[in-house]
């Protein structure tokens, strides 16, 4: 048994990342909801929850950033731990937030453009949820539970 259960990553959170790493492109970029370890931590986030690309093998926009240079360095600053500081780039991570949170058109199109992701993987146990309104601006292609594939 897991020391901690809710570390650990689901076999349909697994189905899922594996389904988008053999259905996608090498150099494809995604999207995800899942960034802290428990997935469904609000506050504080240890921002190591890295299966997602790592299962998936693929780049992601924002991610766990725990183990960045930017979180790494910033280590002890405001009394946090590396793990625990905050997403590097904010605008990049409250856009990523409200694609999956709000799944307005206008942000999914701004992903897609001007970030250049193709894929969006959709844990509805992530803290930002899953808004309905994501099925209305990309294409579901993949379900496995709580977790959803779209492509852009």
């Amino acid at each position: 048994p897991a020391e901690n259960p809710k570390l650990v990553v689901t076999a349909d959170e697994m189905r899922a990342a594996l389904w988008l790493g053999d259905h996608s492109g090498r150099d494809d970029i995604i999207a995800t909801n899942v960034h802290c370890q428990p997935v469904t931590s609000i506050s504080p986030c240890d921002a190591r929850a890295f299966w997602a690309v790592g299962l998936s093998g693929r780049r992601a926009l924002v991610e766990s950033w725990g183990y960045t240079d930017q979180a790494v360095s910033a280590n002890g600053g405001n009394g946090k731990r590396y793990t625990m500081q905050p997403a590097p780039y904010p605008e990049r991570y409250t856009l990523n937030e409200r694609v999956f949170s709000e799944g307005a058109p206008a942000d999914v199109e701004r992903l897609r453009t001007e970030y250049h992701v193709k894929w969006l993987l959709a844990d509805a146990r992530a803290v930002s949820g899953v808004s309905p309104n994501l099925a209305r601006s990309a294409h579901l292609v993949y379900q496995a539970g709580p977790v959803s594939v779209f492509e852009l």
